[in-house]
């Protein structure tokens, strides 16, 4: 990889050194020194990153772990600038494991290097949502030690253009360009490389040679390539149901695939790309404009509300949208496609809803998502299960079918007590023939309360039901994500301190299920219990083991009566540790996603400006739950509005058990 003798590093260093530590007008980085800052004042995760003995900078992620780490450093712009930098890895990279260069801000240009195509694209972040700009060569980067020199141009403060040269060949590839529809007003140039890893060994991912200078470097442009064979006009003439709504998720509560986001998917059925252009869903009787969408042949489109977080697969594209609806109902509702002249092309009923599960369509049928995300948005439907004659829900559960899954002893004052119950069988269940009774300490039952009593007395697989004496107590203090599911009827009192409940069948007695609780199962930083639920972390765990229960999460609201829990797990989970960057929202605030391995972390979330200072706190010991988001206002301590600029994301997250881990993250306030 090296192209420079030992005496140009010398000179670089040298070179390096006589710059101002504080802002850089060019950055020359060959990685010289005995670590990552002997050359230049880089900030970040510096503890994962080595200068490797061939002097490249080598990215070192702990082994089994899964999550990013950064380097960043500030740049002063130009209306020209070139990136340039070599790169070295010996791994298939994918989606989830690469590497990110951030270039600019406050519209974030980024270069991302591997996919699952292996190529070196050029996005933009609009709306929330990346968009490829310049997509690069597949395979690029397929084989085995793959090089790869990058050069990134910015033209006028607006045009961008990527090339690309891979070992053996002489000239540089123009990958392609872009221009941006306007330029910010207060533009900021930073370099901030971010590598995106998960569980496996990504230490051979190599840089080197990394120059950025303001002025335009001389590219070769390459051969001429053959003029592509022109695509044919999209038609504006559609014909009913060559263009359906495919899928619905009208309740992404508990989702820990996707951000906790309705959306309503389009699907092109027919060979021939379409303009749908004065298009409207319409949702209780009311008229959703789509405006103007290309959609091609076979395409989809995700329809969701414009400023929340949306995760598309691809070939799919994501649509915000100003007007849709703000909550789409939950027991089920009918949608509609009109024309730009009111005629009717499609429509599609979906179902009572299920938390974090979509439905999807098959024919005129709707049937719930089979993909273990719980949906496919942007992509092909899922394979419906097969379907069979509606079968009776079975009245003869049998022990561990239904389980305990979370449990309020001590509400809120003017709160109500609250147990939960999980279908774990696998099939539809009736409750009739159940009671709950309290086990005393001699062995004995208390008196057995009936569930069979309820008004609706079945629980779909998978689904949760929760028991309380005054459900608007309950709403009165908790998200109510599933009304249906709630259900009064006369509970035993529940002790604030521990007690043995029990789930059994009435007329023989055969224990179903029970648990014998305790206060001292909460996370020990919770030191009011009051208000604060028990949760179950794994559903097929031991209902007994004390190691699986912990406090519903503070960023939940201490509770998820009736839908999924903040702190559910289970042996398998593929969710990746960290906090992303702050994302700009339509409404003017920012959203902070996060995702953790394992519950009971705590956090604390400061904003730092560039000369280091505190400006701004987003959390101060939050009780995280597996997954969700932290909204913030982007205003100072005084109350302030900060000013547009580059800005440091500073994380602690801990454990009562003395676990620790820190991040960092640079972003761009607007």
């Amino acid at each position: 990889m090296k192209q420079n003798g030992l005496a140009v590093k010398y000179f670089l260093l040298l070179w390096a050194l006589l710059l101002p530590c504080h802002l850089f007008s060019q950055l020359n980085e060959s990685f010289s020194g005995a670590d990552v800052t002997s050359c230049n004042p880089w900030e970040g995760d510096i503890d994962k990153f080595i200068i490797n003995a061939s002097e490249q900078l080598q990215f070192t992620s702990p082994a089994g772990e899964a999550g990013s780490a950064s380097l960043q450093i500030p740049l002063s712009f130009e209306k020209n600038m070139t990136w340039e930098m070599d790169v070295k890895l010996d791994f298939k990279s994918t989606d989830a494991n690469n590497l990110r260069i951030f270039v600019y801000a406050p519209d974030t240009i980024y270069i991302q290097i591997g996919n699952n195509t292996r190529r070196v694209s050029l996005y933009e972040n609009v709306q929330n949502t990346p968009k490829l700009r310049i997509t690069g060569r597949k395979a690029l980067l397929e084989e085995p030690y793959a090089f790869v020199s990058i050069r990134l141009t910015l033209e006028e403060g607006h045009t961008w253009t990527l090339y690309t040269r891979k070992e053996g060949e002489q000239d540089f590839y123009k990958e392609g360009n872009y221009k941006m529809s306007k330029s910010s007003a207060d533009p900021q140039a930073f370099m901030m490389m971010t590598f995106r890893y998960i569980k496996g060994r990504v230490s051979e991912y190599l840089i080197d040679n990394l120059n950025i200078t303001h002025g335009m470097t001389e590219t070769p442009e390459p051969e001429p390539e053959p003029e592509p064979e022109p695509e044919p006009e999209p038609e504006s003439v559609i014909d009913p149901k060559q263009v359906i709504i495919s899928e619905v998720m009208a309740n992404p509560k508990g989702s820990t695939s996707f951000p906790e986001t309705e959306y309503i998917e389009l699907h092109n059925v027919s060979e021939t790309a379409f303009l749908l252009k004065g298009w409207a869903l319409i949702y209780d009787g009311k008229k959703v404009a789509i405006n103007t969408l290309l959609l091609p042949a076979g395409g989809y489109a995700v329809l969701y509300r414009a400023g929340r977080s949306i995760c598309v697969d691809e070939p799919g594209q994501a649509v915000g949208i100003s007007q849709f609806p703000a909550a789409l109902s939950n027991s089920g509702n009918l949608l509609y496609l009109e024309d730009t002249e009111g005629k009717w092309m499609d429509e599609f009923y979906y179902p009572k809803a299920q938390a974090g599960v979509s439905w999807e369509r098959s024919g005129d049928d709707a049937y719930l998502s089979t993909d273990a995300r719980g949906g496919t948005p942007g992509s092909p439907n899922s394979v419906p299960k097969e379907i069979e004659e509606p079968e009776e829900p079975f009245s003869n559960v049998e022990e561990g079918d239904i389980v305990f899954n979370e449990l309020l002893p001590e509400p809120f004052t003017g709160g109500s007590e609250y147990i939960e119950l999980y279908n774990r069988s696998g099939r539809q269940l009736s409750l009739n023939g159940l009671s709950i009774a309290v086990l005393r300490a001699d062995g004995t039952l208390s008196a057995s309360y009936p569930l069979d009593a309820l008004s609706s007395s079945v629980i779909p697989e998978g689904g949760y039901v929760l028991l309380t004496k005054d459900k608007d107590a309950v709403g009165a203090f908790y998200l109510l994500a599933s009304p249906e599911a709630v259900y009064e009827l006369k509970l035993p009192v529940l002790s604030n301190e521990s007690s043995n409940l029990v789930l059994l069948r009435t007329h023989d007695q055969i224990i179903i299920d029970d648990v014998s609780y305790s206060s001292q199962w909460h996370d020990p930083s919770i030191k009011n219990k009051k208000g604060v639920a028990l949760e179950r972390i794994d559903p097929d765990g031991h209902t007994r083991q004390a190691s699986n229960w912990t406090s519903a999460a503070s960023t939940a609201g201490y509770g998820t009566p009736g839908y999924r829990n903040s702190c559910f797990a289970y042996e398998g989970n593929s969710t990746i540790d960290g906090i992303s960057s702050p994302i700009l929202r339509e409404d003017g605030l920012y959203s902070i996603a996060y995702h953790m391995g394992s519950p009971g972390y705590r956090c604390r979330i400061y904003i730092y400006n560039m000369a280091g200072l505190r400006v701004a706190e987003i959390a101060n010991h939050e009780l995280f739950s597996l997954s969700g988001d932290f909204v913030w206002d982007g205003k100072s301590f005084a109350g302030d509005r900060l000013r547009t600029g580059i800005y440091i994301l500073y994380a602690e997250l801990y454990k009562a058990d003395g676990q620790i881990r820190y991040e960092r993250i640079v972003f761009p306030v607007k």
